[in-house]
């Protein structure tokens, strides 16, 4: 209860201790001048409780009650994105980001070589330390070669460098404390999403990487400056999450039938503006869900949509697969919480093992997990717009 009352505090402003008592809480927080006119600060404390992961849903249910005697507007509250950031901080969890970025280099015969990346890796800690201060709980891994046969500032390197890459500073890991594995998030250029990420292996591991960890998928497009003009809705998005706290988030998902696939004005399917029109209309929404039928339909053809939508989530098949995958056999993972997909989308991959068969759903899943709150710390949106 201690964890999610500070989080709340911070959230309002507040540098009171969350160890003292009830009424003198409620006193400095009625002090504090509210950050929107409509909403007093202890709503906005009691909104933050209820968005908390780490408290019971009887006690979530009854500061809901109050704030919704007491406030009329209080449910437009809870999807605050300040409000929203306690939605996914109660774990003390590590979080290891890898962002992979183009190299223009060329060879010096001025002939094109195979793709090269900088990789540039940040090691989150603590999550909860990291919503109270970025700069200082995010940790960037360097490499070496003498160590680890690799060096991260100097070089780059080609895709298939990139899992053992991984294993290198997922052995730096190891020195933080965690309750468990840490949540691997690679951000990747368009034309990468559809790598099988989850399906490298490393030495020293017999099954793949997400196997053993929870592993997702993120665009680095939506890191660039460029990309501010949408990331309100964005912040929005995520924060419509916590209407899923209590129910499965399988109807917050919008089904990609043959919109990247048909020309616009088909009779079979509705355009991509269309389909925009709709996900904007519908606030509500908060991922995509696709299976390839075609070599159109594929993890990027969905990009644009999500970005320009502010979707924060995406889920899916990479590849159209021998056997047919129905849409009831994505639904069937979406029935859980929205904190429980990572979870259960590692769970099928296991499964996959067991059943020996390549064509397993369970390998060929992509999630696309796209958090606003957790972003490498040199991410600047402030910055000039990038040509």
């Amino acid at each position: 209860m201690s964890d999610a009352v500070a989080r709340a505090l911070r959230v309002c402003g507040s540098k009171s201790d969350s160890s003292q008592d009830l009424d003198n809480l409620l006193n400095d927080l009625n002090d504090i001048p509210p950050a929107d006119p409509n909403y007093p600060t202890v709503d906005r404390f009691v909104a933050c409780l209820v968005n908390a992961t780490d408290l019971s849903e009887e006690i979530k249910g009854k500061l809901r009650e109050w704030g919704e005697h007491v406030n009329l507007r209080f449910s437009d509250l809870l999807q605050d994105p300040e409000v929203s950031e306690s939605l996914d901080a109660g774990q003390k969890r590590v979080y290891l980001l890898v962002q992979l970025r183009l190299s223009q280099q060329k060879t010096i015969q001025g002939q094109s070589k195979a793709a090269q990346y900088f990789v540039d890796v940040w090691v989150i800690p603590d999550w909860q330390a990291y919503l109270e201060d970025r700069d200082e709980n995010c940790d960037r891994i360097h490499l070496s070669e003498a160590k680890n046969g690799y060096d991260l500032q100097a070089k780059t390197y080609g895709l298939s460098d990139i899992p053992a890459i991984v294993g290198e500073c997922l052995n730096e890991c190891e020195g933080y404390e965690s309750e468990d594995e840490p949540i691997i998030e690679i951000f990747l250029p368009d034309d990468l999403m559809d790598t099988e990420v989850d399906q490298w292996c490393i030495k020293g591991m017999t099954v793949p990487l997400g196997c053993h960890y929870v592993m997702v998928v993120r665009s680095s497009e939506r890191l660039a400056p460029r990309y501010r003009r949408y990331r309100r809705k964005w912040k929005k998005r995520w924060a419509s999450l916590q209407g899923y706290q209590d129910r499965t988030i399988r109807s917050g998902f919008h089904q990609v039938n043959c919109e990247f696939c048909q020309p616009s004005g088909s009779d079979d399917c509705n355009s991509v503006t269309m389909l925009i029109g709709k996900l904007l209309a519908n606030k509500d929404a908060i991922g995509l869900k696709f299976i390839p039928l075609c070599k159109e339909r594929t993890i990027s053809s969905v990009l644009e949509t999500m970005r320009e939508t502010g979707l924060p989530l995406a889920f899916g098949l990479r590849h159209r697969l021998l056997e047919d995958v129905s849409w009831d056999s994505l639904d069937q993972i979406l029935e859980c919480r929205w904190d429980e997909l990572l979870e259960s989308v590692k769970e099928h991959r296991i499964s996959s093992l067991e059943s020996g068969q390549s064509e397993h759903m369970g390998r060929h899943l992509s999630l696309l997990w796209e958090n606003p709150n957790r972003l490498p710390p040199d991410v600047d949106y402030t910055e000039a717009q990038a040509s």
